[in-house]
């Protein structure tokens, strides 16, 4: 369960590791490059085991961050308390949440040096709720039954004969909708009804699947789009075009490549035209997704900003 006290203490603690271990590690990087030429072979040793102590002092802080940063995070009781603030609506299947609770992957630094520090202590979801911040704040449903939310968007929980409603209502209230790609019914429905009822630019879709995971998704979705507005056709007598999804962007280097990462944002003309943006890491950044989702997001934040 969450506890406001136990996630101020947990920040306390990982404050103190992060600058402690950093430290630490700092103090015994340069030692040892010091001491390349003043030292023996064991005092050598020695400052690299230091070194590594203090990464892992800070990674450790890193750590007790992210499960503080839970029991912070805000849990919204119900739609109406939302309030007319602007948001932005993450809609993502369940099952990848434990890929979006990862740090960024330790980038290069000078041989020897505790590169770990270099990173932001931010998880994947935290980066892409950065990154939004400029269009609102970011809300996300709850996986139920959930003791903790996961760090990153404020979460709402809803029962389950009563999701589909309060999803379709956020829809239409939120400023920019924002969904991963990924398996499952409720994922699907979700996409259909925000291509079927949002105007194309409060829209975009992030893939986080590989070249053929994504062929055959979008041969799913295409096939649910033609079955839907067949339906709309003959209940109701309402005509209804269905968008199309684009072409996976071809590879280029620097092309973020790690299983389960944002890969590329998809953007919509006025017309749905749609517009693939391919995400690359920078070389060296604390906050590789943030920097590469800003500039996937561009168009969308450059629309919605305040």
């Amino acid at each position: 369960m969450q506890s406001k006290a136990r996630g101020r203490a947990l920040a306390t603690a990982a404050t103190t590791l992060q600058l402690v271990g950093g430290l630490i590690a700092v103090w015994f990087f340069l030692a040892w490059r010091w001491s390349a030429s003043h030292s023996s072979l064991l005092e050598r040793e020695l400052d690299l085991l230091g070194t590594g102590a203090g990464s892992l002092f800070f990674i450790w802080g890193q750590t007790l961050g992210r499960r503080a940063r839970q029991h912070l995070n805000e849990i919204i009781p119900t739609a109406e308390s939302i309030g007319d603030d602007p948001f932005v609506l993450y809609l993502r299947p369940f099952e990848d949440d434990s890929s979006r609770d990862r740090f960024d992957p330790t980038p290069r630094g000078a041989p020897g040096f505790p590169s770990d520090l270099l990173t932001s202590g931010l998880t994947g979801e935290e980066q892409l709720v950065a990154a939004l911040k400029p269009v609102g704040r970011v809300i996300a449903l709850g996986v139920p039954g959930q003791k903790l939310p996961q760090a990153g968007a404020r979460r709402m929980y809803l029962a389950h004969d009563a999701w589909q409603d309060t999803v379709l209502a956020l829809m239409e209230r939120a400023r920019l909708v924002v969904l991963v790609l990924g398996a499952g019914r409720s994922l699907m429905w979700e996409l259909v009804q925000s291509v079927r009822m949002l105007p194309p630019e409060r829209l975009v879709l992030i893939v986080p699947m590989e070249r053929a995971a994504y062929d055959a998704f979008a041969e799913t979705a295409v096939r649910e789009f033609r079955e839907t507005a067949e339906q709309m056709l003959r209940e109701s007598g309402r005509s209804w075009t269905p968008p199309t999804l684009p072409a996976y962007p071809p590879h280029e280097t620097g092309a973020v490549s790690e299983e389960g990462a944002f890969k590329v944002v998809v953007h919509f003309e006025a017309d749905w035209t749609p517009r693939p943006i391919l995400l690359k890491r920078p070389l060296v950044s604390g906050d590789q997704l943030k920097r590469s989702l800003k500039r996937g997001l561009r168009p969308a934040l450059e629309r919605w900003q305040d």
